[in-house]
C-alpha cells in the first residue's frame, strides 16, 4: 500500500505580507510471504530438502512541512525590498521486520495458513532486520533589493 500527499495554505495580509505553508507525506506498507516446498524433480543441487517460510513486512514513512514569510515592498516608485524567511522540516523513517522457520513437517497446514493470512511465522520467529528515523531542519531566508 503507497499513499501520498500533500496540502498547502497562503495567506496574504496587511499589504505587504504573505504567508505560505505546505506539507507532503509518503507512506508505504509492504509484506511479502516466501514458501519453498521440498522439492524431488531437480537434479543435482537444484533440490530443496528442507522446506521453508519466510515473512518480510516494512513501512516507510517520509513527511516535509516548508513555511515561508515573505515580506514586499515598493516605495518611491522605483524601489523594491523583497525579504524572505522560512523553514523546512523533513523526517523520515523505516522499519523492516522478518520472520523465518525451516523444516515444517506437513506442507499443506502451510499452505492453509498462507491462504487464510495467519501470520504462523510471526508468531514462531521474529527477526527485526533495520529501522531508522532521521529528522533534518532547515532555514532559508533571502534580502532582495532592487532599483
Amino acid at each position: 500500500m503507497n499513499l501520498l500527499g500533500n496540502v498547502f495554505l497562503e495567506i496574504n495580509f496587511l499589504n505587504a505580507f504573505q504567508f505560505k505553508s505546505t506539507a507532503g507525506a509518503n507512506l508505504t506498507n509492504t509484506d511479502r510471504k516466501s514458501f519453498s516446498p521440498v522439492t524431488f524433480w531437480n537434479k543435482g543441487d537444484k533440490n530443496t530438502l528442507v522446506n521453508s517460510l519466510l515473512e518480510i513486512r516494512n513501512q516507510r514513512m517520509e513527511l516535509v512541512w516548508n513555511n515561508t514569510l515573505t515580506y514586499t515592498k515598493n516605495f518611491m516608485d522605483s524601489h523594491n525590498i523583497v525579504v524572505l524567511l522560512g523553514s523546512e522540516a523533513v523526517a523520515h523513517s523505516y522499519d523492516e521486520l522478518q520472520a523465518s522457520r525451516t523444516g515444517f513437517l506437513v506442507e499443506d497446514m502451510i499452505s492453509y495458513y498462507r491462504e487464510r493470512k495467519i501470520r504462523s511465522a510471526f508468531n514462531l520467529l521474529l527477526h527485526p532486520v533495520g529501522a531508522r528515523f532521521r529528522p533534518r531542519a532547515s532555514y532559508p531566508d533571502r534580502l532582495n533589493l532592487s532599483r
